[in-house]
C-alpha cells in the first residue's frame, strides 16, 4: 500500500495503542441483536488519548470516512476541524463530548455516535450542520431525539435504537420528521407500536428488531404499518412472534423483509407478497415452506438447513432463486416447548439428501449455497454430503460455508424514478 499523508505520525503510535483503538469498532451482528461492542474502561487507556488525537489531527485532512471506537472518553475538538472532505463520522466511545461544533465541515452528510449510557453524549446546543441527511444516536441523550436532529431539513436516515423513550416522545418527533425519513431504525426501543409511522409516507427502510411492542402491534386492525405504501425493506427480526404478522401481508411493495430468530410454526404467506426478492428466516420452528407466488421473485432465501430438506419442491419453484443460505436453529427452542413438531431424524434426512442434491443440481437460477455457521453448532452429516457433493455434480455451483456473523446482508436500492425503464435493484 503506498504511503498516505499523515501514516508516519500514526506509526508512532506504539502497537498497544494502536490495538486498543481498533478492537473497539462497533459492529452490527443481526443474528445476535447486537448493535455496539463495548469493553470496560480500561485506566491504560486514558492517558493514551492525546497521542491518539495528535495523530488524528494529521489524518484528517485526507479522510472522507472516519470510524473510531475508544474504551474510554472521545473528546472531538480541535482535531477534527481540518476534515473539509470528510462525510461520515462514525464515533463509539464510553462518552462523547463534542467542544467544536460540527457546523464548520462543509462535506459531512452522516454522522453516527454510540455511547455506552443515555446521558453521555455532550454536545453544544448548535453542533450540526443544516445537509447532514444520516444521523444515528444509539442512544439518544436523556431518552430524546434532540430537537436540532428533528429539524434538519434534509435528513433522510435516522437510527436511534437502544433508546427507551417516554410516553408519547417517539410519536410528537415523528410527527415532527413526516415525509423526510426514507429510513428508520428502532431496535430495542421500549415503547408501544407509535401510530404516528403511517406519516411516514417515503420510508422506504425500517427495522423493529427486538421490539417488545411487535409481536402485539402488528395484530391491530388499525397497524401503521399497512399505511406505508412505498416501504421496501422490514425487519421484525428477534420479537418471538408465534405467527407470521398479518399486517405485513398486505404490504404490496415489499422486497426485503427480515424475519430471523421469531417462533413461526408454519409460513403462511399464501398468495401475497409477490414483491418479495430477499427473504430472511431462519432460526424459526417451521420446517416447511409454504407455497405461493413469492417463491418466484426471490433472489436471496435463509433459512434453517432442516427445513430445506422439507422444501424441495418450494425451492425447486423459486426460479429466480441466486442465493440460499442455511442456518440452524438453536435445538432448545425446540425441546420441550412444542411437543408436536419433531425435527427430522438421521434416518430421514439421509433419504431426502439424494432429491436435495438433485434440486441444487437442476436449478435454473441457483449460484451460492451457503452453510452459515458459528454459536449454533454444526449441520447434520446428511446436509454436509450434500454440500460436498454440490461441485461434482454441478461445478458452476458454489457452496461454502460463512460465519453467521460474518454473513453480508444487502440493502434496498434506490427507488426508481419513474420513467426510468432501467431493471431495478433491491438490496437491507
Amino acid at each position: 500500500m503506498a504511503p498516505t499523508q499523515g501514516r508516519p505520525a500514526l506509526l508512532q503510535l506504539s502497537e498497544t495503542v494502536l490495538e486498543l483503538v481498533f478492537s473497539f469498532v462497533p459492529f452490527t451482528d443481526r443474528q445476535a441483536n447486537v448493535h455496539t461492542s463495548s469493553v470496560p474502561v480500561l485506566e491504560t487507556v486514558v492517558p493514551l488519548w492525546p497521542s491518539l488525537e495528535a495523530a488524528l489531527a494529521v489524518l484528517v485532512p485526507a479522510l472522507e470516512f472516519l470510524k473510531l471506537g475508544w474504551s474510554s472518553k472521545i473528546v472531538v475538538g480541535d482535531w477534527l476541524a481540518g476534515a473539509a472532505h470528510l462525510h461520515t463520522l462514525a464515533l463509539v466511545a464510553q462518552e462523547l463530548e463534542f467542544t467544536l461544533p460540527l457546523t464548520g465541515l462543509t462535506a459531512l452528510t452522516s454522522v453516527e455516535l454510540s455511547t455506552v449510557e443515555n446521558d453521555e453524549l455532550k454536545t453544544p446546543a448548535i453542533w450540526l450542520p443544516g445537509y447532514i441527511e444520516r444521523v444515528t444516536l444509539i442512544p439518544c441523550p436523556n431518552k430524546r431525539i434532540p430537537e436540532q436532529v428533528l429539524q434538519l431539513p434534509k435528513l433522510t436516515h435516522l437510527d436511534v435504537s437502544e433508546t427507551y423513550f417516554g410516553p408519547g416522545d417517539i410519536g410528537s418527533a415523528l410527527i415532527q420528521l413526516g415525509s423526510r425519513l426514507t429510513s428508520l431504525a428502532l431496535d430495542e426501543t421500549d415503547t408501544s407500536l407509535p401510530p404516528q409511522l403511517s406519516l411516514l409516507s417515503n420510508l422506504r427502510v425500517l427495522s423493529l428488531d427486538s421490539c417488545p411492542f411487535s409481536a402485539t402491534g402488528l395484530l391491530h386492525p388499525a397497524c401503521p404499518l399497512t399505511s406505508l405504501r412505498k416501504l421496501a425493506c422490514l425487519s421484525l427480526s428477534n420479537n418471538g412472534m408465534p405467527f407470521f404478522p398479518p399486517a405485513v401481508l398486505s404490504m404490496s411493495s415489499l422486497q426485503n423483509l427480515y424475519l430471523e430468530n421469531n417462533r413461526f410454526l408454519q409460513l403462511g404467506v399464501g398468495p401475497y407478497l409477490s414483491s418479495l426478492r430477499n427473504l430472511y428466516l431462519e432460526n424459526n420452528r417451521f420446517l416447511q415452506l409454504g407455497v405461493g407466488p413469492y417463491l418466484s421473485s426471490l433472489r436471496v432465501l435463509s433459512l434453517d438447513w432442516q427445513c430445506a430438506f422439507g422444501s424441495i419442491q418450494e425451492l425447486s419453484k423459486a426460479a429466480s432463486l441466486r442465493e440460499l443460505a442455511l442456518g440452524r436453529p438453536v435445538e432448545s427452542d425446540f425441546d420441550g416447548v412444542i411437543p408436536h413438531l419433531h425435527l427430522p431424524q438421521p434416518a430421514q434426512l439421509e433419504h431426502s439428501a439424494s432429491a436435495l442434491l438433485d434440486m441444487f443440481t437442476d436449478h435454473p437460477s441457483l449460484k451460492e449455497v451457503l452453510l452459515l455457521s458459528g454459536f449454533v453448532g454444526a449441520p447434520d452429516k446428511a446436509m454436509l454430503e450434500v454440500l460436498l457433493s454440490i461441485g461434482s455434480c454441478r461445478p458452476d455451483l458454489r457452496a461454502r460455508a460463512v460465519r453467521r456473523s460474518e454473513y453480508f446482508v444487502a440493502d434496498p436500492e434506490p427507488e426508481r424514478e419513474p420513467g426510468d425503464a432501467a431493471e431495478a435493484r433491491i438490496t437491507v
